[in-house]
């Protein structure tokens, strides 16, 4: 990062970033212990110490929903498991599907559908 980028960010972002290069140089010198380094990684990443936002999970229904299925709701469970996206599971409870995976995968299947346009389009200007 250079010294202009820098200059653009907050008090606070420059306060932090100062704090993650200390923290850094610590832990390559190896002057942290394994249970210090674990306690900061927790602080700064919650779902390193099991937290689980709310929002970052969505039912079948608001999953259907996202990618615009009706009622199919096998279809969808076929969908999720083709593309390795499961419903998650926090303290023996099932939560949810992870929303951004599931954005992820409607713009997958977008450009996709874009792409299959595009080329149908070509072909049928090529016969004219």
């Amino acid at each position: 990062m250079s010294d202009g980028d820098e200059r653009r960010l907050s008090d606070s972002g420059r306060a932090l970033l100062k704090m993650l290069r200390g923290a850094a140089r610590q832990v390559i010198a190896g002057e942290c212990s394994e249970e210090e380094i674990a306690d900061t990684m927790s602080r700064l990443s919650p779902e390193a110490n099991g937290f689980k936002r709310e929002d970052d999970y969505v039912t079948i229904d608001e999953g259907m929903r996202i990618l615009g299925f009706n009622r199919n709701r096998v279809g969808f469970c076929n969908l999720m498991k083709e593309n390795g996206i499961r419903n998650e599971t926090f303290n023996n409870v099932k939560i949810g599907y992870n929303r951004h995976k599931i954005i992820a995968l409607k713009h997958r299947m977008q450009e996709e559908c874009d792409r299959r346009k595009e080329k149908r389009m070509n072909k049928t200007r090529g016969n004219d």
